[in-house]
């Protein structure tokens, strides 16, 4: 699987008789290429995200978001701006 384009990945996924392993593989799309899950997945895989971390789903992404392009500050820091 890790061969294929990410496009095709999910089609694949849908394949497995295990569903942890499909749990696992949904995740990983989830983290890499968001757009290729259908919104209630999305949704379904981001309110578990937050449940675990003791967040509502919004906060959850929110701070994945953060975290992958930073804060507002630390990109104008980067970019060499005040």
């Amino acid at each position: 699987m890790r061969v294929l384009p990410w496009e095709r990945r999910p089609e694949i996924v849908g394949r497995f008789s295990d569903q942890r392993l499909k749990r696992l593989a949904r995740r990983i799309i989830y983290f890499e290429s968001p757009h290729l899950i259908e919104d209630a997945d999305r949704r379904i895989i981001a309110d578990d995200i937050a449940a675990r971390r003791g967040k509502s789903c919004v906060a959850a992404l929110d701070d994945d978001c953060t975290s992958l392009v930073g804060t507002r500050d630390s990109r104008r820091r980067r970019a060499g701006g005040v």
